[in-house]
């Protein structure tokens, strides 16, 4: 993984330099460093004004080769904070609305099942997301993020509601 971008910020140009072959990644910073807007670059949300995102064999961004692949190319899982469900549907239909790129008939119940069972929503899956805790609406921006088995997963404080049991249950299946 590379990363090497320059993005223009508010009060700040935000200027990260990584190359990694980790398979995991933590950002660390205070408030208002630019933890998440890196992440929404990197997802594709925002464009820096140089630089380059090339993950793995895929190059997702670079400036001078003129290079900028649309959000839905890139292949990521990405959970906000505020975890952005569909409020007027399931948590079914929110965890297989990430698998838009299949065909109604190509949707492996099973493997949405088998993710449900892992962050302990499966009891969850036909309550209306209206109906959710804090805790459950993160868990269900997570399974909706991994049916959709993305080349990267891209987490912005994607346990701080859970409690430390859950958290210490689910931290080892996302870094696998």
């Amino acid at each position: 993984m590379q990363i090497r971008i320059v993005l223009r910020l508010a009060h700040f140009a935000l200027d990260v330099d990584v190359t990694s072959e980790a398979r995991s990644l933590g950002v660390f910073g205070p408030s208002g460093a630019g933890k998440t807007s890196l992440l929404e670059t990197l997802a594709g949300w925002r464009t820096p004004i140089s630089g380059v995102i090339r993950i793995g064999d895929a190059v997702f961004f670079d400036d001078a080769a003129r290079i900028s692949r649309p959000v839905r190319s890139r292949a990521i899982g990405y959970v906000p904070q505020d975890a952005l469900l569909f409020p007027h549907r399931s948590v079914y239909e929110n965890v297989v609305a990430s698998m838009w790129h299949l065909s109604t008939h190509s949707i492996d119940g099973s493997f949405v099942r088998r993710i449900a069972a892992v962050l302990e929503i499966e009891h969850l899956l036909d309550r209306p997301c209206t109906h959710l805790s804090g805790g459950e609406r993160q868990r269900v921006a997570l399974a909706r993020a991994l049916a959709s088995r993305p080349r990267l997963l891209l987490l912005d404080e994607p346990l701080g509601s859970l409690d430390v049991p859950l958290r210490r249950r689910i931290l080892p299946y996302l870094i696998r």
